[in-house]
């Protein structure tokens, strides 16, 4: 059991990993994941539907999409592991006329903040989506950079490009306490002994708000739900 670090991350979904592997990709390798299970990434992550979609409700949220999907496009050529993105591209279809008005917004938005969007007729959605019964769509629009992955394989490949980089993962560890001095967090009390720390990240999903409200006394901007 490693009994310190300087960074400890406690939850090992896509989050806490992503985290790892961006902070040793960085130069801070002195990383240290904790998680409860005795398999990473098992509870909220493999739940997730793996959409990979631009648009969005605010600018910062459309970039942070465009971020994610230059990553995962040259994730395997940078760190030889294949985190599954598939940039098939999305196709969002409106079934009455007050949709096709939002959707004319949803595009003039896209455009004006760089996304690729483009409305489609009746032959190009067929040809997007053969299945599909076009008479009872009132129109629709592609985004061709959209696409989708497999969350457990993203987050493998995360789990073993940050491992790669000198992360190190503790499994079967569930944190019970966070040692305070202050107002500042010194490490993670674990059921498995304390584990000094000079920062601490909670990626644990919608138990986030309990381990910050219940260890640290913080009450969170946000009400978690598991699903």
């Amino acid at each position: 059991m490693t009994r310190q670090a300087s960074t400890v991350i406690v939850g090992g979904g896509i989050w806490g990993l992503s985290t790892a592997y961006h902070l040793a990709r960085a130069g801070s390798t002195d990383v240290l994941v904790l998680e409860r299970n005795g398999r990473l990434f098992d509870e909220t992550t493999s739940q997730a539907a793996g959409l990979v979609g631009q648009i969005r409700a605010t600018p910062l949220m459309r970039r942070a999409v465009r971020c994610a999907i230059d990553l995962f496009m040259g994730f395997e050529a940078e760190t030889g592991h294949d985190p599954g993105f598939r940039q098939v591209g999305s196709l969002l279809l409106a079934l009455t006329p007050d949709r096709m008005v939002s959707f004319k917004e949803h595009v003039e938005h896209a455009n004006e903040n760089g996304v690729e969007v483009y409305f489609v007729d009746e032959a190009e959605m067929s040809r997007l989506a053969p299945q599909l019964d076009v008479s009872r769509v009132e129109g629709g629009y592609f985004v061709p950079r959209d696409g989708y992955l497999d969350p457990s394989q993203c987050a493998r490949a995360f789990c073993a490009a940050a491992e790669d980089l000198g992360v190190r993962i503790q499994t079967g560890t569930a944190a019970t306490g966070l040692s305070m001095r202050e107002d500042w967090v010194t490490g993670v009390e674990t059921d498995r002994g304390l584990v000094e720390a000079e920062r601490v990240v909670v990626t644990a999903g919608p138990w986030t708000g309990v381990i910050s409200k219940k260890m640290a006394g913080h009450e969170p901007a946000m009400v978690p739900i598991r699903h």
